[in-house]
């Protein structure tokens, strides 16, 4: 285990920095390891009972809407990264009180599997999860469907500057940092460098698991050769210079003919809240979608989002705008759930059904709002 204290202060790394970050991703979603855990209807005691009659009857108003006041969406939201953005962007522009609806962001507790645990115990009404554990939980009785798009395959291998690793097929014997070999992004590439270039990463190539964080410091001190992890973590390494990114997950993805056109998060609401508050649910849907095209279109509201992340490397900041717009979704389509099908097929395949968590997807997860 790398000691952070120690880290080479020739690349001028900073903590600091990255303590900010890795609130964010020392998480949940893009691990695709954060759904498990027992069942819970995402909602309790009198409050599910009210949801509950409020679905019954088609006519009865919104909580809030007898009253005037606008209706509560609360939201379990990570402080940094990625993932905070479009909850950032909502309540900075007003998107919410534009669109009808008062959002209420609740932090993250930052355990493993904190955004399900917060979801199940009723502490929230909306969380961001990857489907394979949107797909576990409802296996387990819980009541939840992926309504809003949110993030694709954005992470990716980092290596030296000055290695000759350029593709996947050149991997092979080098020693690998992975965030989590049970991932997506790990079972990709496995798939991947056997069906394309005939070997196996998991028996020629030295291959450790470490936290996200740890992996940097193993980069810089030289302990891999290259490292799979989060997107975001990846941009502050590219961003001090001496690395490159070969790949990334989509890349490999498109090698194995899958389709990108398919997030793997999604904000995930319990099916008795959308039945209930369907216009607040449809409200969220705008003015995330108008959140994100503001995150697409407009440069300066990138200064301010740095500012809040504490970063001031210019070309981390470039790296992450980019990242952003290039996989970030704005709405469901009719054709994502027939390609999210044939990704979970490879990821079943690659993994089997008892390291995977489930041996299919569930009907009726994925739902318009």
């Amino acid at each position: 285990m790398v000691n952070m204290s120690e880290a080479s202060p020739t690349r001028g790394f900073t903590w600091k920095l990255l303590g900010a970050v890795l609130l964010l991703m020392l998480l949940a979603a893009c691990g695709g390891n954060s759904g498990e855990g027992g069942s819970a209807d995402g909602k309790g005691g009198a409050e599910g009972t009210k949801e509950a009659a409020a679905a019954e009857s088609p006519s009865a108003p919104e909580e809030g809407e007898a009253s005037g006041e606008l209706p509560e969406l609360r939201l379990n939201v990570v402080s940094t990264g990625t993932q905070s953005l479009p909850a950032y962007l909502i309540e900075k522009l007003a998107l919410d009180q534009k669109h009808g609806f008062k959002l209420v962001s609740v932090p993250d507790s930052g355990a493993v599997n904190g955004n399900w645990t917060a979801f199940k115990t009723g502490q929230v009404d909306a969380i961001i999860s990857d489907w394979i554990s949107l797909a576990r939980s409802v296996n387990q009785g819980d009541e939840a469907v992926a309504v809003v798009p949110f993030l694709g395959w954005g992470n990716g291998l980092v290596v030296p500057e000055a290695t000759e690793v350029s593709g996947l097929e050149q991997l092979k014997g080098l020693s690998i940092g992975v965030y989590n070999r049970l991932a997506p992004d790990w079972l990709f590439i496995r798939a991947a460098a056997k069906e394309l270039y005939g070997f196996d990463p998991e028996k020629e190539n030295t291959v450790s698991e470490s936290a996200p964080g740890l992996l940097l410091g193993l980069m810089q001190e030289g302990k891999v050769e290259a490292a799979l992890n989060y997107g975001d973590l990846n941009n502050i390494l590219l961003g001090m210079g001496g690395y490159k990114k070969p790949f990334l997950i989509e890349d490999v993805m498109t090698q194995l003919g899958l389709s990108t056109d398919a997030p793997f998060l999604f904000y995930t609401f319990s099916e008795s809240y959308v039945d209930a508050h369907p216009d607040t649910v449809k409200a969220f849907a705008a003015a995330y979608k108008e959140a994100i095209e503001t995150l697409n279109s407009d440069d300066a509201i990138w200064q301010d989002i740095a500012e809040r992340m504490k970063i001031d490397n210019e070309t981390t900041i470039e790296l992450m705008k980019d990242n952003a717009r290039t996989n970030i979704f704005t709405e469901m389509n009719a054709e994502m759930e027939g390609h999210i099908e044939a990704i979970f097929e490879v990821l079943l395949q690659e993994a089997g059904e008892k390291q995977l968590g489930i041996g299919s997807l569930p009907e009726g997860i994925f739902r318009q709002p």
